[in-house]
């Protein structure tokens, strides 16, 4: 006590701390500019689409860093499988209209030149709900890159064959023989019987969105 007695003028408060405590992560971004944190899917700028961005993660929030200089701010969500998009990460989507859109209607037009037209014709074809539709086939387009997104979208319209079930067997088909969709002026599909082309064992279930 008598220690604590002459050492107790020269005490002081200690100040909180100034810093908040952070960790430094990276984290591959998606094509179309999204990040996973803790279960959940965060946009970014979507400058930073298919490459890395390096991020100073705190209790509630994330500070993206362009070398040690913070770009932009992203609140984090309690919960999992949340999509977390803001409007403005989409640029060109943004310089079409005059006052914020759907989030998720700027995620899926980011997909191809094409996307705009092809959601049209998607919201008006009344397959499924519009929005599992739409989240489909943006988890589908993860598999590919976007010039084969533009040329699928390309020819759906074309034959107005819309839906993620007809997109993906597209797409699958433009993968094993690439140029060799035939051409069919009654919008129906009928495969040439000579192309050269392996055909898996798929469940039925597989086909329960439809075929071209």
């Amino acid at each position: 006590m008598e220690q604590l007695r002459q050492e107790k003028p020269y005490l002081k408060t200690l100040k909180e701390a100034a810093v908040q405590p952070f960790i430094m992560e990276e984290r591959r971004v998606t094509r179309t500019a999204l990040i996973s944190v803790e279960g959940n899917h965060y946009s970014v700028p979507f400058r930073y689409a298919r490459g890395k961005v390096r991020f100073r993660r705190y209790e509630n929030h994330l500070e993206l860093l362009d070398d040690n200089r913070v770009t932009d701010t992203i609140n984090l969500q309690y919960g999992k499988r949340q999509r977390i998009i803001r409007d403005e990460h989409y640029p060109e989507h943004q310089k079409v209209r005059q006052k914020p859109s759907n989030p998720l209607q700027a995620e899926f037009e980011a997909l191809a030149p094409e996307a705009k037209d092809y959601l049209q014709g998607l919201s008006q074809s009344r397959v499924g709900k519009l929005r599992e539709q739409m989240q489909n086939i943006i988890e589908l387009s993860e598999n590919y890159s976007k010039e084969a997104m533009s040329r699928a979208m390309q020819r759906a319209i074309q034959y107005g064959a819309y839906g993620y079930g007809k997109l993906k067997n597209i797409l699958a088909i433009q993968g094993k023989a690439p140029g060799s969709l035939p051409e069919c002026p009654n919008g129906e599909e009928a495969l040439s019987s000579d192309l050269d082309v392996d055909v898996p064992n798929r469940d039925l279930t597989y086909y329960e969105e439809g075929v071209l």
